[in-house]
């Protein structure tokens, strides 16, 4: 499909980072700098956009996700087993909650004003519920058949005050995890496996009017709430769906096929997984094909830019401005990729 309004851009590698094989990116709030970690080392480097490492800070344990507050001082990161802890990005003091332990939590979201912290987590039994969850009493013990459960939890996490919690109940054995998560106003939105959810913050109640079809979803998401939710091809296909979140959504909405998709290339065996990100700014979608980078226009989904690469890519997000791209390789690198419009 063709646009006269399609953007006329191209893809630049701007710096390559140094090796750390299966690495956590995030961006800073003000896009000048991304903070990159590994599962499996004890450190978050801060790089510059050139590629410059700019500040470390020493980690307890290996790092599964990591976002930093609106203002951009307070680093909050998942380490091994699943714990929440903060640090100081500028001196690196580390602090670890009690108010988090035996949770295994899997994803983290800032409010916009910083006052709240976001934690997705699933409860695996009933050890997990130390005070002050049951004895402030605002949220109940779960039945011996409820286990595992999902759950979010909001917190001050400054002085480690709860503020509101929603639980549901797992559909499956092993409840998939919450890998997307923002909040919006008093709108949570939260991805899993399973499909997207939406609730209300005030009420604690989830939204139903999301289609939550398992065969649906691909195994790759990207949540720019309160606009787009997105999610990659279903296995064996090639197309992407792009939802509007401020109207209902209708189970009979059907995926886009992209022409220029190719799950069957020679490098489909080594990522059977698409990263998928969207441009905070509406305009852009950014796909990892293979050993390919793509954009699409948000409007059309034309292919408008394409950047091969020497390494597969494995994740990749957004900078708030939608400027850079942070990629994520499977040589254990990382690439900071300029968004730039052509003349």
């Amino acid at each position: 499909m063709s646009s006269t309004h399609t953007p006329r851009v191209h893809l630049r590698e701007r710096a390559r980072l140094g090796d750390a094989r299966g690495s956590v990116i995030a961006w800073a709030p003000d896009g000048r700098a991304l903070l990159r970690s590994d599962a499996n080392v004890s450190q978050v480097v801060a790089w510059s956009l050139d590629g410059e490492a700019a500040r470390a800070v020493d980690v307890d344990d290996g790092v599964s996700a990591l976002c930093l507050s609106p203002d951009g001082r307070t680093l909050a990161a998942i380490t091994a087993p699943g714990d929440v802890a903060f640090w100081d990005l500028a001196t690196g003091e580390h602090r670890a909650p009690r108010c988090f332990a035996s949770l295994r939590a899997t994803a983290l979201a800032w409010a916009a004003d910083g006052a709240q912290l976001l934690i997705a987590s699933v409860i695996e039994h009933d050890g997990a519920y130390l005070e002050p969850r049951v004895g402030a009493g605002w949220v109940e013990p779960l039945g011996d058949d409820e286990y595992p459960a999902p759950l979010v939890e909001a917190w001050n996490p400054f002085d480690e005050r709860p503020l509101w919690a929603l639980r549901w109940r797992a559909t499956d054995l092993y409840a998939d995890p919450t890998t997307e998560l923002a909040l919006v106003d008093d709108t949570v939105y939260l991805a899993r496996a399973e499909g997207l959810y939406r609730a209300s913050a005030s009420t604690r109640r989830l939204d139903d009017t999301l289609p939550a079809d398992p065969h649906r979803w691909g195994p790759a998401f990207a949540l720019s709430a309160p606009h787009t939710f997105a999610h990659g091809y279903r296995e064996g296909d090639h197309s992407l769906c792009l939802w509007d979140l401020h109207r209902p959504l209708r189970h009979d909405e059907r995926p886009r096929h992209l022409e220029h998709f190719h799950p069957f290339a020679s490098q489909w065996l080594i990522h059977p997984e698409c990263p998928v990100s969207l441009d905070p700014r509406g305009r852009f979608v950014a796909l990892g094909d293979g050993r390919t980078v793509k954009l699409y226009a948000r409007q059309g989904l034309d292919l408008v830019a394409a950047l091969s690469l020497d390494a597969g890519v494995t994740a990749l997000r957004f900078a708030p401005d939608g400027d850079h791209l942070a990629l994520c390789l499977d040589d254990g690198t990382a690439a900071i990729v300029a968004v730039e419009r052509t003349t």
